[in-house]
């Protein structure tokens, strides 16, 4: 799952971090997620060389943008869609879907850096790069799903998130390439302009991505 852990209070699940601490004078939680892995050396971590696994530094690794296997982007994308159907079942939204905010701890991708995390409120104002944002603008479990589905399209295609929807030219070379273009579909529906053309719901997201 996206998130590491749970905790109730006043009969609201709140996904959290590993150490969460309650500052009840100061009316506010705070918490602590692990450290992600390092890219070369997983859980081995030498503070002086550590560079953090993250969606982001996979995909552009040693100045090189480069695409996922087919296998690895669906493993990767439900993992992350079963993480943000249990925020958004509990009344959340995480408000910042993108690769630099997705980790990877003992290798199992997880959604990070949630400080603008908030109830669902479309009204909220949205801080996420434009490129990700939903065109409506504030936010929602809606615009969740189409910043996720803009984060599909750059594991699944290497592209750059700026150049959607357009596809590489040499996709039909790819031995993969049907794969790809079923997990693109995913995308076009996830990023719809019109909210009533995306998906309701994670959940069925991720039904879908199952089924790759």
């Amino acid at each position: 799952m996206g998130v590491s852990t749970f905790f109730a209070k006043n009969g609201n699940a709140l996904p959290v971090g590993r150490d969460l601490r309650e500052r009840h004078d100061q009316g506010y939680f705070c918490y602590i997620m692990e450290l992600a892995d390092d890219m070369h050396t997983g859980r081995h971590i030498d503070p002086r060389a550590y560079q953090p696994r993250t969606l982001k530094n996979v995909l552009e690794h040693e100045g090189t943008r480069r695409r996922l296997p087919v296998t690895k982007c669906a493993e990767i994308a439900i993992m992350l869609a079963r993480g943000l159907a249990i925020l958004h079942e509990a009344g959340f939204t995480h408000r910042d879907v993108r690769p630099s905010n997705i980790i990877f701890v003992n290798s199992v991708p997880k959604l990070a850096d949630i400080d603008l995390f908030a109830g669902h409120d479309p009204t909220l104002p949205s801080y996420i790069p434009r490129h990700y944002a939903a065109p409506e603008g504030g936010h929602s479990r809606q615009a969740d799903l189409f910043s996720f589905g803009k984060t599909l399209y750059e594991m699944c295609t290497g592209c750059a998130v700026k150049e959607f929807p357009a596809l590489p030219g040499d996709i039909r070379l790819w031995e993969d390439h049907q794969q790809v273009l079923q997990l693109n579909k995913i995308t076009a529906k996830a990023c719809a302009r019109e909210p009533r053309k995306r998906y309701t719901s994670a959940d069925q997201m991720l039904r879908e991505l199952e089924n790759i």
